[in-house]
């Protein structure tokens, strides 16, 4: 296991553990708690910053049609009517035809619009960290593991496709663990199967270039993004 920072264990009572998997292809709609092999295990103390991300993508409709027809004795008022008449036609012989019965008349068309629900998007968590390693111990640990979360972010390339296809990148869980003095435990948020889509380093994180004898940045700021691989429903496990 990968551990920051290593010698100061007791000192620290919130955890994020990310266990490295091997990617896992199969056709389960919610496959929060199926993984490949374990790679690695990391376990870093609690970020000073963790947002969860919760998306659902809607999208601008137009319904004046359907909610005139809905209402049909002011649908027929529309269509008597001199200015409501002119304009639908305008409008139907061309593009423009709408706006320029707009000009002419004086008025424009409710558009009657409405946000529509087109489906969930990912779930993503973005995790921030400001660290001071104390000794050459902690900072080399530190940064073992900003390269070997930063390598499985990557996909390798398939040796027998004559470097043509890469392979799929590590797949990643989560863990968010606290002390409660009789061990470490879980705690929210909960995480559903996770990829990497961001990895940074910033080694001036004291806002100066400057670095120890170890020649390791004693200021480092760290930010990872997780983003699930799978969308989610109110039944699903992460979210109940």
């Amino acid at each position: 296991m990968l551990m920051y920072p290593e010698k100061h264990e007791a000192e620290v009572n919130a955890w994020l553990e990310i266990i490295i998997h091997e990617p896992l292809a199969n056709l389960s709609q919610d496959e929060a708690t199926q993984f490949g092999d374990v790679i690695e295990t990391v376990r870093l103390q609690a970020p000073q910053n963790l947002i969860e991300n919760n998306v659902a993508n809607y999208e601008s409709t137009d319904f004046k049609l359907t909610s005139a027809i809905a209402n049909l004795d002011n649908f027929e008022a529309f269509i008597d009517s001199i200015g409501g008449f002119a304009k639908m036609g305008l409008g139907m012989i061309s593009s423009g035809g709408d706006a320029e019965a707009s000009r002419i008349l004086g008025s424009v068309t409710n558009p009657r619009s409405e946000q529509f629900f087109k489906g969930p998007g990912f779930r993503t968590f973005t995790f921030h960290w400001e660290f001071a390693p104390r000794n050459e111990g902690d900072a080399n640990a530190l940064q073992d593991i900003y390269r070997t979360i930063r390598k499985h972010s990557y996909p390798e390339l398939k040796q027998d496709s004559n470097n043509m296809l890469y392979t799929m990148p590590a797949e990643f869980e989560l863990n968010y663990l606290i002390d409660t003095g009789g061990g470490l435990e879980d705690a929210d948020p909960k995480f559903g199967k996770t990829v990497v889509t961001n990895v940074s380093m910033n080694y001036t994180g004291a806002g100066i270039n400057v670095h120890s004898n170890s020649q390791v940045a004693p200021f480092i700021n760290m930010d990872i993004t997780f983003a699930e691989r799978t969308l989610l429903n109110r039944d699903s496990e992460p979210i109940k």
